[in-house]
């Protein structure tokens, strides 16, 4: 009685509950701010690293293809600092493949939305 009354006086506020495949959108776009930010950590990451052994690009802009190129250049005087370098490297290229729109291997491709594995909580 007390919501039909509320609902006549206009006091009550329609309300959207989103379908499966707006949240969908949204877990999509969460998990793409996600990796954006696990992308410029790792790019400060690997500055840094490079920073600490006095290693310096002199081109003009970072994280261009000529950057890149330099990067596969640069050697580390240990072994042990080679491995972290790569291991750097390597996240940074991932994250960086992960960010471009449509680009989430097994899932989403091209113009197209793979089948989901979640399942509803008991």
């Amino acid at each position: 009685m007390q919501l039909a009354r509320l609902m006549r006086s206009g006091d009550l506020t329609p309300v959207y509950a989103p379908a499966v495949n707006d949240e969908a959108l949204r877990d999509l776009s969460r998990a793409r701010e996600d990796t954006r930010r696990a992308l410029k950590a790792a790019k400060l990451r690997l500055k840094a690293f490079l920073l600490r052994h006095d290693i310096r690009y002199t081109g003009w802009a970072t994280w261009s293809p000529a950057h890149l190129q330099w990067l596969s250049e640069v050697g580390c005087p240990a072994p042990v600092q080679e491995i972290v370098f790569q291991a750097y490297v390597q996240t940074v290229t991932d994250k960086g493949r992960a960010v471009v729109i449509g680009y989430w291997p097994g899932r989403v491709g091209p113009g197209r939305v793979g089948r989901a594995a979640c399942s509803p909580l008991p």
